[in-house]
């Protein structure tokens, strides 16, 4: 069976729902906004990770997130192929996978790398969030979360466990 390629476009609706459930609190409203609400649905879209795919799993201590992503490359070493399983998985862990995913395949690793790096630079707000867009397309959409220093972690799974399949050698993805 090969792996399965993740070439979708994101379906962003700006008339979604507002959020409900166990992470959403009083005056989330600016966090949980129809953006990120997208990409957390766009990540339920995505495939789970096909048996030619490097895979690992991260958990986050913080929300239960359970993510399992699985990279396959192509010859120059370019990540021909995603996927993505979650056990259980929170709104932000699901947003940021949606925007992992988004613009992953025909990046090369260090990509992926200097996403995070950007990410924690902003989390840490050591760095502009325009920074972010720069590094990864709609990576801006997470910049709100700096203002939650217990939901980082959350964020930084989808890239923590892409970066973990990545670190399989190529030969050994498929």
């Amino acid at each position: 069976m090969t792996a399965e390629f993740m070439t979708a476009e994101p379906v962003l609706r700006s008339d979604a729902p507002p959020a409900n459930g166990p992470d959403m609190v009083d005056g989330d409203d600016d966090l949980y906004e129809a953006r990120l609400l997208g990409f957390a649905r766009f990540a339920e879209t995505v495939p789970p990770p096909g048996p030619a795919m490097a895979a690992a799993t991260r958990l986050s201590r913080v929300c239960g997130s359970r993510i399992t992503v699985g990279i396959s490359r192509d010859g120059e070493g370019r990540i021909a192929g995603y996927g993505h399983a979650f056990r259980s998985a929170c709104t932000l862990s699901r947003a940021a996978a949606g925007v992992l995913a988004a613009a992953i395949v025909g990046r090369r690793p260090e990509s992926v790398a200097a996403a995070l790096v950007a990410l924690d630079r902003v989390l840490a707000r050591q760095g502009d969030a325009s920074a972010l867009a720069a590094a990864w397309p709609d990576l801006d959409v997470l910049a709100p979360v700096a203002d939650m220093p217990t939901r980082h972690e959350s964020v930084r799974l989808p890239f923590r466990a892409a970066l973990d399949a990545l670190s399989d050698p190529p030969s050994n993805s498929g």
